[in-house]
Parts: structure tokens; sequence; C-alpha cells
């Protein structure tokens, strides 16, 4: 300071006017400005972190809140889903045991039972009975398991089993029938089954003699006769297969 003081007592007056009217004042002018952009910049930083610190706390509040409705809404979801849940359970819980009940409380009438009753009875009467005859001849078990007419058709069923120690052999398909007064041979196009031939020992043969009738009507037929031909050893002894049988 006493520097300063010798250096500008050492100017001149005019120097000296010249820095107390200008040089000083100026100082001070900046002085005073740089304190207040200083102060200025000081309160600029202050707010800042104030709106900061302002802005945190606004996205803080504003999550919390988001998270409240959205936990909201969550809880209601679930109470929505859980109500129609329960809808639905106690729809089914309510409606099953009905239809149940109305299955089982569902009852045919008398007269329903009444006529399945007579039609299981008049179709077991209408039923045919099996028409079966059993043979043995020469060693040959022979068993008729069936005979029906079905309008010109006239089927026999029958087994062949050999119970001998030497082959057999017998055409049945070679044979004839006769049923009231006419006599027919089988078609054997129309034959089933393996029946004519050898019969080795302890083989069983089954099969179908399939006889065309002719025009006439043989549902009232009460009686055939079957006429198979003969049943040879291999010692070409023979016996004929002829046997007349009830239809009805």
């Amino acid at each position: 300071m006493k520097n300063f003081k010798k250096w500008f007592n050492g100017l001149n007056e005019q120097l000296q006017i010249l820095l107390s009217f200008v040089f000083i004042p100026v100082s001070i002018t900046m002085i005073l400005v740089v304190l207040l952009f200083g102060v200025g910049i000081v309160s600029v930083i202050s707010d800042g972190f104030s709106t900061n610190d302002e802005s945190k706390e606004a996205v803080a509040e504003t999550e919390e809140e988001e998270g409240k409705e959205t936990a909201v809404s969550t809880d209601e979801e679930d109470n929505e889903e859980n109500t129609e849940l329960t809808d639905e359970e106690n729809s089914e819980v309510n409606i099953a045991p009905t239809d149940e009940q109305g299955n089982e409380e569902e009852v045919k009438p008398a007269d329903e039972e009444d006529n399945e009753k007579v039609t299981d009875q008049t179709s077991e009467e209408e039923m045919p009975e099996e028409i079966t005859k059993e043979y043995s001849i020469m060693g040959l078990d022979i068993r008729i398991n069936d005979i029906t007419i079905d309008g010109k058709y006239l089927d026999i069923d029958m087994t062949a089993t050999n119970t001998t120690d030497q082959s057999l052999s017998f055409y049945f398909d070679q044979g004839d029938i006769v049923i009231k007064n006419k006599q027919v041979s089988s078609n054997f196009l129309m034959n089933k089954g393996d029946l004519g031939g050898d019969i080795h020992p302890g083989v069983e043969k089954e099969g179908l003699l399939r006889f065309v009738l002719p025009d006439d009507t043989f549902d009232d037929a009460e009686e055939i006769t079957l006429k198979l031909g003969n049943i040879y050893d291999e010692h070409y002894n023979s016996e004929e297969f002829t046997d007349t049988m009830q239809l009805k």
C-alpha cells in the first residue's frame, strides 16, 4: 500500500486526477459487477440444485402414485378374475348336478317299458331254432350246425372231424338234397370252406353247402333228405351218408 502511495504521489496532477476520477470508479464498478455476477452464479447453482431436488421428489412421487395405481389395478383385475372363476365354478357346480339329476330322474314311461318287453319277447319267439344233428360214420364225426332257407337259397353249415388213424375221403359238395318233390345239387361256386376231398387223421374241416332252389316256395317245407355221397377209407371201404331231417 505504501508503494502504491509513493507511486501515486510521484505522478503529475493530471494523471492523479485521471486515476482518481476514472480508474478508481471503474475498478470499484468492476468489483461490484464481479460480486454481483458471483452472487448470481451462486443463486443459479443453488436454484439448480433445488430444482433437481424438486424434480427428483416429483419423479419419486409420480412413481409412487403409478405403483399405487398399478397395484390397485392389479388387485382389481385379480378380484375380477377371482370373481369370474368363482362364478364359473358356481355355475358348473349348480349346472352339473342339475343335469345329472335330470338325467337320473328321466324315467321311461310304463308304456315304453311294456313295448320293449313285448318286442323282446316277440323277437325271441320269432328267432328260429338252429337245426343241428350229429353223426359218426366210419370214424368220421359229422355235425350239422344249422340248415337255413332264405328265399331261393338253402344253406347247410357242417363240420367233419376224422377220429381214425387213417385218411378218409368224403366229397360233400357232390351230394344232393331232396326237399318236397325236388332234387337239388349243391352249387360248388357258392359253397364256402373246405369240406370235400381227403381228411387226414385228427383233422377237422368246416364249411357251408349252398343249394339253389327252384322258383317254387320252400319256406313251408317240413323235412329235408340229405344224400351227400359215400365216405371212403384207405382200403376203399365205403358207407353212404344219407338221412332225413325235420325242419319244423
